[in-house]
């Protein structure tokens, strides 16, 4: 149960930015929509844009200066941003490596203590472990499904 728990929360998490994308765009989508509308309304009128326009033409050019931003600082040089880029991977290399120091031990301790291969392998790949992998893989190549599932939806 804590392997398919496991799985689909792996699945999940690599899906967020795919759900994320897809409401960004259809944000941007009801935007366009609405200030198409807007100059639509003003043409029959035979009147210039009013402040509607103008806030929703705002709100949209915010959105996409926001998001140039965040694509010009991860794209940027320098000592700073090698450091935010090094940052998660650092940490997943120390957990990583810390849960095979764990499970390392685990296995020294059964074998020292005499058990047996069967006994050994429920210690070291206990429910827990088999749900982590799960997560991890799911999360990793789950992304990779998300793009292919887009285009599919076309």
């Amino acid at each position: 149960m804590l392997t398919v728990l496991g799985s689909l929360l792996g699945f999940a998490g690599s899906a967020v930015p795919s759900v994320i994308d897809y409401f960004k765009g259809k944000e941007e989508s009801k935007q366009k929509t609405e200030e198409f509308k807007l100059h639509l309304e003003a043409k029959k009128q035979g009147v210039e844009l009013d402040l509607q326009s103008f806030a929703a033409k705002k709100d949209f050019e915010e959105q996409k200066m926001l998001l140039a931003h965040d694509t010009a600082l991860g794209s940027q040089p320098g000592f700073i941003n090698a450091l935010r880029a090094f940052v998660r991977p650092f940490i997943t290399y120390v957990f990583f490596l810390t849960f095979i120091g764990v499970k390392i031990v685990l296995v020294y301790q059964a074998i020292k203590n005499g058990s047996d291969l069967n006994a050994t392998l429920e210690v070291v790949w206990d429910d827990q472990t088999e749900a982590l992998f799960a997560a991890i893989i799911s999360f990793w190549f789950g992304s990779r499904a998300m793009p292919k599932i887009k285009q599919l939806n076309k």
